[in-house]
């Protein structure tokens, strides 16, 4: 939320995220069918190492 939404603006803003929360996927167990290859991100520093 924007730093220059009026404190109403917010409010209304922030009720309305609520509500509909269930449209967010907030992990990856939130996305059922999503190949895992393309959801993880890989830092090749150490490549023995778990994602």
């Amino acid at each position: 939320i924007r730093q220059s939404l009026d404190a109403s603006e917010q409010a209304a803003f922030t009720t309305f995220l609520r509500a509909r929360n269930q449209a967010f996927a907030w992990s990856y167990a939130d996305m059922p069918g999503i190949d895992p290859d393309i959801a993880v991100h890989n830092i090749t520093l150490k490549p023995d190492s778990k994602p």
